[in-house]
């Protein structure tokens, strides 16, 4: 019931592609959340930390 509601009056579909369509057209990349930097900075450790074990063999 409350997504129904987000959906139908407070969160305005046409607003929200308006603004996407608008960033891809500024060419300017999307900037990243905190979360999707801290998983890019977890899978570069885990990718050094398998050189590592690599060179060890």
């Amino acid at each position: 019931m409350e997504t129904f509601v987000i959906r139908k009056w407070i969160v305005n579909p046409q607003e929200v592609l308006d603004k996407v369509r608008a960033a891809e057209a500024s060419g300017k990349p999307a900037p990243k959340s905190k979360w999707q930097q801290r998983l890019e900075e977890a899978q570069k450790m885990q990718r050094e930390m398998e050189k590592q074990r690599g060179k060890k063999r």
